[in-house]
């Protein structure tokens, strides 16, 4: 088991770095709905397969959650974000470059993965930050997840109909 420092006199970097990482996935989970018909079309495709590219991406997230959590409180969170991250990105990648909806879903599934940046976010907040400050960075994290997602959905209708549908975020 990696120790963790205690607070590391950095906190406002730690938070920014963060909110990055949190933001980056509260978009992908909702910048991809307005755009299933067009991806449907994309594809040559039905609605139902279409969906997958949504579905695969929620489950591979809800599976990875505690085990991500789990894995940092056994390697360190810091690095395990790491991990994390590059696999957000290399989905992102592999979504960018599908030619079928099967690759697609891959890459949405891999980027899925990306669901542990919630626990070890918090994780890092307790971990790093002065325990007076502990309860606010806990507070701006949770509010820029919520905020991520609401932003995805106006700014996905507006991206969708701009562009293709793998242009949204790189991913779908």
């Amino acid at each position: 088991m990696v120790p963790s420092p205690r607070a590391t006199g950095r906190p406002t970097q730690v938070l920014f770095v963060l909110l990055l990482a949190g933001v980056s996935f509260a978009l992908s989970q909702t910048l991809v709905v307005p755009a299933l018909p067009q991806i449907s079309r994309e594809f040559s495709t039905g609605a139902s397969s279409a969906s997958w590219v949504l579905t695969g991406f929620l489950l591979s997230a809800s599976v990875a959650t505690p085990i991500v959590g789990k894995l940092g409180d056994l390697y360190g969170k810091g690095r395990v974000l790491t991990v994390v991250l590059i696999m957000f990105s290399l989905g992102g990648v592999v979504c960018a470059l599908a030619g079928s909806i099967g690759v697609l879903i891959a890459g949405r599934v891999v980027q899925g993965v990306a669901g542990g940046v919630f626990p070890l976010a918090f994780g890092i907040v307790r971990d790093t930050f002065p325990p007076e400050r502990v309860g606010t960075g806990l507070g701006i994290i949770s509010a820029i997840f919520g905020i991520g997602g609401g932003i995805g959905l106006p700014l996905s209708g507006v991206r969708s109909t701009t562009s293709t549908s793998r242009g949204c975020s790189g991913s779908a």
